[in-house]
């Protein structure tokens, strides 16, 4: 028992029994944002291709999917950190070769960023940065909710991959759902009770939004105009042909499908695009 205590304590502070820096693999961005936040950048030794503009600089070890085995294993990790949804596959191969992984869950509001930046601070021994930053985040929310446009814009909200065939809306059990009304819009899919769904032409049509608002990967460079191209049912929409859809482009603060802190950012970017929206449907 005693033995196995140690273990945990020395997987889960910022440094181990001999004094050693804890070693950081984190495979998610939301997760390397939040890290790098808590003032542990020096400890992240490896991270995912898309995490790089949370930590630029460190050790390229896989994608969100996979990882290449042998950088991982030149890297030493003491632990690997991931986002449950998407990672839950690699996390199980992880744990099976032997890493102390850890997944922690993808949120279902943004209450649930600040509860996962919580445990994260918590797990790497920064346990009062983690609740600090955390209240920092719940605060935030807060001041959104109270500002929060009393009419709500009706929007068709979509995820577009780099092969432009897998397609997702958020549902409402969703972090996104959550950024989206508090940026004073109605999600087309409020009602459905999953994180995400797989939109159905036929709903996005008869529900007639008000607004599309798409996001990207970063590296996909993605423009209104390209999105069209590659959804070309979307044109008769009146939202489309009145000009109101957006494109977050996948970076910091633009980013619908980033549940790290600067999900904050991006849900105030949000409302800057849509009380104009509002104010013009209202003339």
């Amino acid at each position: 028992m005693k033995e196995g205590v140690a273990v945990f304590r020395a997987c889960f502070s910022r440094v181990d029994a001999s004094g050693a820096v804890l070693r950081i693999v984190s495979l998610a961005p939301a997760l390397t944002e939040s890290l790098v936040l808590l003032g542990a950048f020096d400890e992240i030794v490896g991270v995912s291709v898309y995490c790089r503009d949370y930590a630029p600089g460190k050790p390229v070890v896989g994608t969100y999917i996979s990882v290449v085995w042998r950088r991982l294993e030149e890297v030493r990790p003491d632990i690997v950190v991931l986002q449950d949804f998407v990672q839950r596959g690699l996390y199980a191969v992880l744990r099976e070769r032997g890493y102390r992984a850890y997944i922690l869950p993808l949120p279902g509001s943004l209450y649930g960023v600040a509860e996962n930046v919580a445990a994260l601070g918590a797990l790497v021994g920064r346990r009062w940065e983690g609740l600090e930053l955390a209240g920092r985040i719940v605060d935030e929310v807060k001041v959104l909710e109270e500002t929060r446009p009393p009419r709500l814009l009706r929007v068709y909200a979509e995820y577009v991959w780099p092969d432009y065939r897998t397609r997702m809306s958020p549902g409402a059990l969703s972090f996104a759902d959550h950024a989206l009304r508090l940026a004073g819009a109605l999600n087309i899919y409020s009602d459905e009770p999953e994180a995400f769904i797989e939109p159905r032409v036929e709903d996005v049509r008869g529900s007639d939004p008000d607004a599309v608002i798409v996001s990207a990967e970063k590296l996909m460079r993605l423009t209104p105009e390209k999105y069209l191209e590659k959804t070309p049912w979307a044109r008769g929409l009146r939202a489309v042909r009145e000009g109101r859809i957006a494109i977050l482009s996948g970076e910091r603060g633009r980013d619908l499908a980033h549940p790290g802190p600067s999900i904050i950012e991006t849900t105030r970017h949000l409302r800057s695009l849509i009380e104009p929206w509002l104010r013009s449907l209202q003339q």
